[in-house]
């Protein structure tokens, strides 16, 4: 307990030591994952799958609160995502008839169009309708963000990640997101894949109850040039009274 600090401090030695555990803990979640800093970025959020998936919304600028459409366009945000649409500034979102509610519903009000893949008559993803669709989003909007439960956490349905890869291929236009809220404690995760983010509820897994949620993404899916989402405490380098680093 004498080494607890801040672990964005570096002006002392429990913020130094807390710092390299938080930074081991990243990197050792990673590894369980076949991947490493210089391709990807792990982000704890303190409300599990739902916090991080609500997290890289807003890395991915989909995501507009309640207020700020109140603000905006009076409280509907029909008209706005109208007048985006027309510009082609709003992207497509896929989902299954499966999924997790954080991954389903979180969607409804955003900056997006959302549409379902059907099932096909086995209960499994129907990949020729996903891979129709996923075609004719492309012509209609300027990026298609596949957002599928990688398993149900009610009649346990396991989405065949290899398949929604293949028919995903390798178009830059297009980012690949699978929530594993109901399958990590049961199946590993290899971030080897062409997959451009990952959503954990830790609540669930051996030991979870109390640690965060995590996201874990891709860093071509962050624009760096922009500031970031909630500038303070670790993301800020430098301040004056005329600027922030």
């Amino acid at each position: 307990t004498e080494n607890y600090a801040n672990t964005h401090s570096e002006s002392s030695h429990g913020g130094r030591q807390m710092t390299a555990l938080l930074e081991g803990a990243e990197t050792s979640i990673l590894r369980s994952m076949k991947a490493d800093k210089k391709t990807h970025t792990v982000l704890a959020v303190g409300t599990g799958a739902t916090g991080a998936i609500e997290l890289v919304q807003k890395i991915l600028g989909t995501y507009i609160p309640p207020k700020t459409i109140d603000t905006i366009c009076g409280g509907s945000v029909i008209e706005l995502k109208a007048r985006l649409r027309d510009a082609k500034r709003i992207p497509l979102v896929l989902i299954t008839g499966y999924e997790h509610h954080s991954n389903e519903t979180t969607w409804r009000n955003q900056l997006c169009d959302l549409q379902k893949v059907p099932m096909d008559d086995r209960g499994q993803l129907d990949l020729t309708a996903f891979s129709n669709i996923l075609e004719s989003g492309l012509r209609s909007h300027p990026r298609v963000i596949v957002s599928f439960s990688a398993g149900s956490n009610v009649t346990g349905i396991r989405t065949d990640i290899l398949g929604v890869l293949k028919v995903v291929g390798n178009r830059e236009e297009v980012i690949t997101m699978f929530d594993f809220a109901a399958v990590a404690p049961y199946a590993p995760i290899d971030l080897r894949l062409p997959i451009d983010a990952i959503f954990l509820s830790t609540h669930k897994l051996v030991g979870g109850p109390g640690a965060p949620g995590i996201a874990v993404i891709r860093n071509r899916i962050y624009a760096l040039a922009l500031p970031p989402t909630h500038g303070g405490g670790g993301t800020v380098e430098f301040a004056d009274s005329r600027r922030t680093i």
